[in-house]
């Protein structure tokens, strides 16, 4: 018999929720997803089960864009994380380093203030002191 308790496999059921839940624009050259508290709170699943978890979008799906992640860390503080598979993409570039975030041309990330599906303010600053940037 198979169980449906949320504490089985909770990093199997947040990446279920990923593949679900992942949205394509600009042509199916972006894409992107967002992790709630609710999310892992329904999955089981924690912080460290969603490490990672940007690079199982379906590389195919996106033709040769970029792939965005977006998740609640705190109830005003958003991961986000981005990956291009593109020269002419550059996701470390201006507005990631500008937001106190770190990585190179094809992967890079930051945390900033807000929620995970409000798009960043031309307001939001890098970090506050002692909070650290995303891998």
């Amino acid at each position: 018999m198979r169980s449906t308790s949320p504490t089985l496999f909770p990093g199997a059921r947040l990446l279920r929720h990923v593949y679900s839940h992942f949205r394509l624009t600009h042509q199916n050259q972006i894409a992107y997803f967002w992790l709630k508290k609710a999310d892992f709170t329904r999955t089981g699943a924690d912080s460290c089960d969603s490490e990672g978890l940007i690079d199982h979008i379906p590389r195919h799906r996106a033709g040769g864009g970029g792939f965005a992640c977006s998740e609640e860390i705190e109830p005003d503080l958003t991961r986000i994380s981005l990956r291009s598979k593109s020269d002419h993409v550059n996701v470390n570039e201006n507005r990631l380093r500008s937001l106190g975030g770190r990585g190179h041309s094809g992967r890079g990330g930051a945390r900033i203030a807000g929620s995970p599906l409000s798009p960043p303010s031309a307001k939001s600053s890098p970090p506050q002191e002692g909070v650290s940037t995303a891998k």
